[in-house]
């Protein structure tokens, strides 16, 4: 995605990084429009082997990209932030619009990763120069789910559960990454395939154990069968880690019709994508999982191509670039600049409404 990856090592943007960003937002977007229909057996079966995989990945490409001082830029942080604020005051219209509980503190849906990568790149240039990191990040993320009172306020579990995939993103050289790169272009086809199986295998095991009420085993305090939850949570790195690695061998280095477009520009998909499954969902619900799986297929197809596309990434991008730059111009006396603190301010404003408003209508007018 855009703040993912936007930010290359090179001055030549990599089609092999935008490909792998490109297959893993389709992966999210598909993921989404199945993810409330997981009572099918089918779907359920897609969804969670989607899930034991996908956005740790996303989360070590991250960390691959935020080597420079440049995604940690005040402009870059605040563009993140933006976002945030952004995707948040359409949720929070929606959660009044449908009469459900709102939210303040927890973010919503998939707006956690925009904070949590905001606290993983600000941490990691310092916590990175600790020895033994990455070993220390993993052990706080298996002793974090005994902490029973976890959960997703300010995405604090995910923050602490998945920064080992980030740290080993931003550990992994750039050197090390191209020799990666430079066999997915030769012979390391069967490499891929075997890791991606042996990732399936051990998904495929942990799977018998899950349950449907307990599914973020990733993120969530362990229950009352501890040793069991600590075991598949170590499953679900194992295969993420295996399948991560599978998936960097098999990419490819050629430009892919939609796909490389779409990694590039994925922070628009990844935006965008969220509340409209969230509404569409509602009326696909009493389809068979043949034609839901259909309706993921398609939609997925359609928002690689348009939310995708450089149009509206360049418009998505506009708006973000506007409002951040309008707080970062707050004390200036520029007047070129007093349009973008306008808007930033009226941001600002709307999401304090909604919140406001929300608050009156459950605890006020009850």
């Amino acid at each position: 995605m855009k703040t993912a990856g936007a930010l290359g090592l090179s001055k030549q943007r990599s089609a092999y990084w935008d490909n792998i960003k490109g297959f893993l937002i389709a992966l999210v977007v598909f993921a989404h429009c199945l993810y409330a229909f997981q009572s099918k057996r089918t779907i359920d079966i897609i969804v969670d082997s989607i899930y034991f995989f996908h956005m740790p990945a996303f989360v070590f490409v991250s960390g691959f990209f935020s080597k420079s001082r440049n995604s940690r830029s005040a402009d870059s942080l605040f563009k993140l932030f933006t976002a945030f604020l952004l995707l948040t005051a359409v949720h929070l219209v929606m959660a009044f619009a449908m009469g459900r509980e709102l939210k303040l503190v927890t973010p919503y849906y998939s707006a956690w990763y925009l904070p949590a990568l905001i606290v993983w790149r600000l941490a990691t240039p310092y916590f990175s120069k600790v020895r033994g990191a990455v070993p220390i990040a993993l052990l706080a993320a298996f002793l974090a789910g005994f902490w029973k009172d976890i959960n997703n306020s300010f995405a604090f579990a995910r923050i602490i559960s998945l920064y080992p995939f980030f740290l080993a993103g931003y550990f992994l050289s750039k050197e090390k990454a191209e020799g990666i790169k430079t066999k997915a272009a030769s012979s390391s086809i069967p490499i891929g395939i075997g890791l991606l199986i042996a990732g399936g295998l051990i998904a495929a095991a942990a799977k018998r154990f899950l349950h449907p009420a307990e599914r973020d085993f990733l993120f969530n305090a362990y229950s009352d069968g501890a040793a069991m939850h600590a075991l598949i949570r170590a499953a679900i790195i194992a295969v993420a880690s295996l399948v991560i690695i599978g998936i960097m061998f098999l990419g490819t280095d050629r430009r892919i019709p939609i796909l490389t477009k779409a990694g590039k520009n994925s922070l628009a998909v990844y935006l965008i994508h969220r509340p409209i499954t969230l509404i569409l969902n509602r009326f696909v619900a009493g389809l068979s999982w043949k034609l839901l799986i259909g309706y993921a297929f398609v939609f997925t197809l359609l928002s690689l191509l348009i939310m995708g596309s450089d149009l509206v990434s360049k418009g998505l991008n506009g708006v973000l670039n506007a409002v951040s730059e309008g707080f970062l111009s707050a004390g200036s006396g520029d007047k070129k600049n007093r349009r973008k603190r306008i808007l930033a301010l009226a941001l600002v404003l709307c999401v304090l409404a909604f919140a406001a408003a929300g608050y009156a209508a459950k605890h006020l007018l009850h």
